[in-house]
């Protein structure tokens, strides 16, 4: 991942500045908000990022579906990475979407974030090119349902991983 852009976490911040100023009307939202630290560089050299990420070179998804990605660990190296890919986001939390959301107003448009279930399967079946869940189905009590909704709405692969 060398290779990767170094200004890339320095745009998110902007973008995520930009999308809080739009949401909260305040031109100085989020300047000592503590999420700055999602956009510390570093997850894309994680073993289970990197792995994912070669594998996903070789799909080359039109779209993809992250399930629970919270604090963007997966997801902003997937963003830089496969900045032409539709992506949507779905996360129990409120406050994880909501964060998700002010990037894409700031600028990221191709990030789409909704609050959601995947056991309830919140998108019709084969939606997507490719389903991430990545470390989230330890967090999730029905596995089997959850695995079930991510098959049903992948349209060719579904990357999941347990830690």
């Amino acid at each position: 991942m060398k290779d990767m852009n170094k200004d890339y976490y320095e745009r998110l911040a902007q973008a995520y500045f930009r999308g809080r100023a739009v949401r909260t009307g305040q031109a100085d939202a989020g300047v000592q908000d503590p999420k700055l630290y999602y956009f510390k560089r570093g997850h894309e050299e994680l073993p289970r990022v990197r792995k994912t990420l070669g594998f996903l070179r070789s799909v080359q998804p039109e779209n993809l579906l992250d399930v629970g990605s919270g604090r963007g660990v997966f997801l902003f190296p997937f963003l830089e990475a496969f900045p032409w890919v539709e992506v949507t986001s779905v996360d129990l939390l409120a406050h994880r979407v909501e964060f998700l959301q002010d990037l894409s107003r700031g600028g990221i448009t191709n990030l789409r974030a909704e609050q959601g279930d995947i056991c309830l399967q919140p998108f019709p079946e084969k939606s997507f090119d490719v389903v991430t869940v990545l470390e989230v189905l330890e967090h999730i009590p029905d596995v089997e349902k959850a695995v079930f909704a991510a098959v049903r709405m992948a349209r060719r692969f579904r990357p999941s991983e347990f830690p």
